[in-house]
């Protein structure tokens, strides 16, 4: 498992909406490029802008990054 920096994995563009820079996978939950989240837009059942600054554990599966914790 890595530790990456949360902007590593979500771009935040100047609207505030956070984007993931490849395809992702939370929970049961995929989720790549030209998905947008914002205060009001959850991926799976967590707020990704309010995690905004958060160190991301995950594990490369494939072309995939497994998100499993948020610090």
């Amino acid at each position: 498992m890595a530790k990456m920096a949360f902007n590593m994995v979500f771009t935040k563009h100047p609207n505030g909406t956070y984007e993931p820079s490849r395809k992702v996978k939370l929970g049961k939950e995929l989720s790549g490029p030209g998905k947008y989240f914002s205060h009001s837009n959850y991926f799976g059942p967590i707020n990704i802008a309010d995690l905004s600054g958060c160190e991301i554990e995950a594990v490369e599966e494939g072309d995939t990054l497994v998100i499993k914790e948020f610090s």
